[in-house]
């Protein structure tokens, strides 16, 4: 075998990190143990970046940086909800642009990531009044529905991760 960590279940096969399954967007997949430690850490101390680009419902102030709460998992396949208990959970946020689309305000956003909760993302957007376009767990029925018109799945992409090699 040229790389055996791909087969190594003990591991993650490789895999550094994974993406909610309605997200699309880029992976990381260590090729070696000592790649996938190294990775490990800079995962650990903050060190690998993780940006995404998501389309929200509403319009998200300009002046808003910084999303920061309290991540619960409900369930294993169920929703995450806003709690004090939750896990600490922190996005940076940059609005790219505003626009209205079929009579509703959408604001275009880039996200990085300083934790990686389940569902961090669409949970936190929601929780600020901003839910994710064609989000099914998070929007109403209705907005989901009406979503589907125009956009078939979660607008949410991660298009970029650094790190050093």
């Amino acid at each position: 075998q040229q790389f055996p960590i791909l087969h190594d279940k003990t591991h993650a096969k490789g895999f550094l990190h994974r993406l909610d399954v309605p997200t699309s967007g880029l992976l990381i997949i260590a090729k070696s143990y000592g790649a996938y430690f190294d990775l490990r850490c800079q995962l650990a101390l903050g060190e690998l970046s993780r940006d995404y680009v998501v389309l929200c419902h509403g319009r998200v102030s300009a002046q808003r940086r910084h999303v920061s709460s309290r991540v619960q998992a409900e369930s294993k396949q169920g929703a995450v909800s806003i709690a004090s208990v939750g896990r600490p959970s922190s996005s940076r946020i940059q609005l790219l642009a505003r626009a209205t689309l079929l009579v509703q305000a959408v604001s275009l956003m880039m996200l990085r990531i300083a934790t990686g909760r389940k569902h961090q993302i669409r949970v936190q957007m929601a929780h600020i009044g901003s839910v994710v376009a064609s989000d099914k767990k998070y929007a109403s029925t209705s907005t989901s529905q009406s979503d589907l018109a125009w956009c078939p799945r979660v607008f949410l992409h991660r298009y970029s991760l650094s790190f050093q090699h």
